[in-house]
């Protein structure tokens, strides 16, 4: 299947090369008002519903970004 031509609202972004727990990161991004599961320990999972627009979407993959470098940060300090 190529998955360029497939039309999906949900998204599975892989974080386990990061070494962060994606369980973690979903209780980050809960504060930040943006909800995405943990489904194994490598992934989060994202699913937007028909009223979400391109401009949430973006601010949600910033949430994403942004929890995952203080997740980083936080890590090497410890």
């Amino acid at each position: 299947m190529d998955p360029s031509k497939v039309d999906s609202n949900i998204v599975v972004f892989d974080i386990g090369d990061t070494g962060l727990a994606p369980a973690d990161i979903s209780a980050r991004l809960r504060q930040s008002g943006v909800l995405m599961n943990a489904i194994n320990e490598r992934c989060l999972r994202a699913v937007t519903h028909y009223d979400v627009d391109r401009a949430q979407c973006a601010q949600a993959v910033q949430a994403v970004a942004e929890s995952m470098a203080a997740s980083m940060t936080a890590a090497k300090t410890s």
